[in-house]
């Protein structure tokens, strides 16, 4: 099935993630050397619904807002972005 796909419209924080063993979970990268980047707009996003994010711990991490993650990257390598403000992604059609 596929998936909404939204553009970034502006600079916004993101987190390194590598998927799981499952393609349903991110997990945080602590061994990432800056974990913390600044993602740049017009980098298309997926919205994860059903999939989940989680620390290095196995614990799940609930978004403030809604969680996207990067549509074009090197599996198992992403970045998880948790949009609060819903103006700074627009639909651009399916993935």
């Amino acid at each position: 099935m596929n998936k909404p796909l939204y553009r970034l419209t502006r600079d916004y924080a993101g987190v390194q993630v590598k998927r799981g063993n499952s393609k349903k979970v991110y997990v945080l990268d602590d061994e990432a050397e800056e974990p913390l980047v600044l993602v740049k707009a017009n980098t298309l996003l997926v919205e994860l619904d059903e999939e989940k994010v989680l620390t290095p711990g196995k614990e799940t991490v609930k978004p403030m807002g809604r969680f996207y993650a990067t549509a074009e990257t090197i599996d198992p390598y992403h970045l998880v972005l948790d949009v609060l403000d819903f103006d700074a992604v627009s639909y651009v059609g399916t993935h």
